[in-house]
């Protein structure tokens, strides 16, 4: 799988770093506003650079601003988007509208739980007899 990343802060670092050596992926670019990134990131300056990669899967892990610039160009082109910004969802016009683009070129829109806390152990503690859980916050 050809993956790709919109960011390169701690969490497209984090990512990039944890899918490095993993048999079967391979980075082929970052997005950044500056060009900045390492040799094995491969940093891009612009959509259609990243896209010109031709990657599978395009991760944004920059902010809620590019997830909003980007989000469509990505869907458009066909490749899934993992969306970790997902406060920019608040906007239902942009959601209903990355929905609607992901459908017509069936393209995938993840959006995972990963800043509320604990919300994938949770989802999997069910399945092993948790009851019940008290969150205070």
């Amino acid at each position: 799988m050809k993956l790709a990343l919109i960011g390169y802060g701690i969490i497209g670092q984090a990512v990039a770093d944890g899918l490095r050596d993993r048999s079967g992926i391979e980075v082929v670019g970052v997005l950044t506003r500056s060009g900045a990134g390492d040799d094995a990131a491969m940093p891009v300056t612009t959509i259609a650079a990243l896209l010109a990669a031709r990657p599978n899967v395009v991760v944004e892990c920059a902010s809620q601003h590019a997830l909003r610039t980007y989000g469509d160009h990505v869907l458009g082109a066909g490749c899934s988007l993992v969306a970790a910004s997902i406060g920019a969802f608040a906007d239902e016009q942009l959601y209903q509208r990355m929905r609607k683009t992901a459908r017509q070129t069936a393209a995938g829109l993840r959006l995972p739980s990963g800043g509320l806390a604990g919300t994938d152990t949770l989802a999997a503690a069910k399945h092993v007899g948790l009851d019940a859980v008290t969150y205070r916050g």
